[in-house]
């Protein structure tokens, strides 16, 4: 979660703007799903299922850059 604090923050400071609580929660239910998308493909790991661990590892990586996206999105908005 530090990284993702770190991300949201630089974004935050790149814009001039101090978030919101409401900001961070918006990121943060992101960072949940890409923890559920691990957990899952962990557990299609241990059954074996490579193509599904490999699906679910590239929709883990999409969070983080939608998470980076929308955090820079919701800074410039306060921003404006």
């Amino acid at each position: 979660m530090t990284l993702f604090k770190e991300i949201f923050d630089a974004a935050f400071q790149k814009a001039g703007v101090a978030p919101t609580s409401e900001d961070w929660t918006t990121c943060v239910s992101i960072v949940e799903i890409r923890r559920t998308s691990l957990a899952l493909a962990e557990q299609y790991r241990q059954q074996g299922d490579r193509l599904k661990v490999r699906k679910l590892e590239e929709k883990a990586q999409e969070c983080e850059q939608v998470f980076a996206d929308l955090a820079a999105y919701l800074a410039e908005e306060r921003a404006a």
